[in-house]
């Protein structure tokens, strides 16, 4: 099983990642200060996803 890798934000000198697989998101925080994977949190819910909105960019989508 593989996860699909969706965005990447930065926030108080942490990166955090944003995946999908069979349902959930995976959130994996790193601080690429110390080259370590600071926590990592499952979630299935849609609204935890929010802090992830303001970098997705819809400009070059066509109706």
């Amino acid at each position: 099983m593989f996860a699909d890798y969706l965005i990447y934000r930065v926030e108080d000198e942490k990166k955090y990642y944003l995946y999908h697989v069979e349902g959930y998101f995976i959130e994996v925080c790193y601080a690429p200060y110390e080259n370590k994977v600071l926590g990592i949190n499952a979630f299935t819910e849609t609204d935890l996803i929010e802090p992830y909105l303001d970098f997705v960019s819809i400009t070059e989508l066509s109706v």
